[in-house]
């Protein structure tokens, strides 16, 4: 089962990403790399400080079947769980870490959709906070401010920013990757200030989920909505 952290396919054969590993370190840890078939033996990182003598943690290198890529049991201490968990073991420090320590050197590959895979379903999970797109329908499609900064009509439509009358506000729609609205910043025209709405989700970036309905591999991060825009023209 393929690996995919935060829409990337983390792809490069397990033996590259493990020796990888290894020649980063400074520990100690990982000194020895076995390759056995569909896993790879190596020395855990998790007991005995990660120096044990003979290596009895499997890693799984196979993208066949129901385990997923790079999954990692030790038969020793029984301590198991995906690549970048063992990775975050290996350099002694969060599951962030061992994430973004993947997607930096072998997270090329970008899923432009995840259509076709089946996530398990939690009952119990809270619903999703989503904006109803209509609360955009009552503000003006354009202001004169825009104009100002440099911004076209067109460019306004096509990325659905509004002006907001009651608060004198420039309004920026945030998307999540799947097209959803889930929050709305402001700028006032009057102060130039920006403001959030309270208690909204912060995870979201602006634009971003136009890169990734493009499906592009490069994109430029610019420090406003404005600098963005004014890329994009």
């Amino acid at each position: 089962m393929d690996l995919i952290i935060n829409g990337h396919l983390i792809d490069a054969p397990i033996i590259e990403i493990l020796n990888q590993v290894k020649r980063e370190l400074t520990n100690g840890k990982l000194r020895d790399i076995q390759p056995k078939g569909d896993d790879i033996l190596v020395t855990c990182p998790h007991h005995k400080g990660g120096h044990e003598n003979n290596p009895s943690c499997g890693v799984y290198a196979s993208r066949q079947g129901d385990v997923e890529y790079g999954s990692f049991h030790c038969f020793t201490c029984n301590s198991s769980g995906p690549l970048w968990h063992f990775i975050a073991e290996c350099f002694e420090e969060s599951d962030s870490f061992g994430k973004e320590w993947l997607l930096e050197r072998f997270g090329n590959t970008l899923i432009q959709s995840d259509y076709g895979l089946m996530p398990s379903i939690d009952l119990n999970k809270p619903k999703e906070e989503v904006l109803d797109e209509s609360v955009l329908d009552r503000m003006q499609s354009y202001h004169p401010y825009l104009a100002s900064r440099g911004i076209s009509e067109d460019t306004c439509k096509r990325f659905n920013i509004k002006y907001d009358p009651l608060t004198d506000c420039v309004v920026f729609p945030l998307y999540d990757k799947y097209g959803k609205l889930k929050n709305l910043t402001r700028r006032r025209v009057s102060d130039k200030k920006f403001i959030n709405d309270k208690g909204a989700d912060k995870s979201n970036i602006f634009l971003l989920s136009e890169v990734l309905k493009e499906g592009s591999r490069i994109c430029g991060v610019a420090e406003s909505q404005f600098n963005a825009l004014s890329a994009y023209q």
